[in-house]
């Protein structure tokens, strides 16, 4: 899943930030929007980081106070156990750990647009200072 979606993302990156001459005014134009729609992805992914975590308490919770559990006086420790090897448990750490690469990425996306707008920025200068 991470890597399908590392793709989709690197190939739509590329091609924001594909910057010639011919190009130049609209990508910085554009520029302001293209970051929003990136932190906006960052944002999604830490949602649902955040949404796998909220499910993996509530099912916790759920076999800790089951009367299953609570018959067999099960401790603590062994609940934990028990929940950490189920398939769906399993599921969600391996989510979990697939959006933390896409945050991790796209924090470093974040970075790249700021220092893009740099240069462009710079690069328009540098036109201007020919032209004179």
């Amino acid at each position: 899943m991470a890597y399908e979606l590392f793709k989709k993302y690197k190939s739509t990156l590329e091609k924001d930030l594909d910057i010639n001459r011919l190009n130049l005014d609209e990508k910085a134009l554009s520029l302001p929007a293209v970051k929003h729609f990136w932190v906006a992805k960052m944002i999604e992914a830490k949602i649902e980081i955040n949404e796998l975590e909220r499910e993996k308490k509530n099912l916790f919770k759920i076999l800790s106070e089951s009367d299953e559990m609570k018959e067999v006086s099960f401790s603590k420790d062994a609940i934990q156990k028990i929940f950490n090897n189920s398939p769906r448990v399993k599921e969600i750490n391996e989510k979990i750990e697939e959006l933390k690469l896409i945050v991790e990425y796209l924090t470093d996306v974040k970075y790249v647009l700021g220092r893009a707008t740099d240069d462009i920025k710079n690069r328009i200068e540098l036109e201007k200072a020919e032209t004179l």
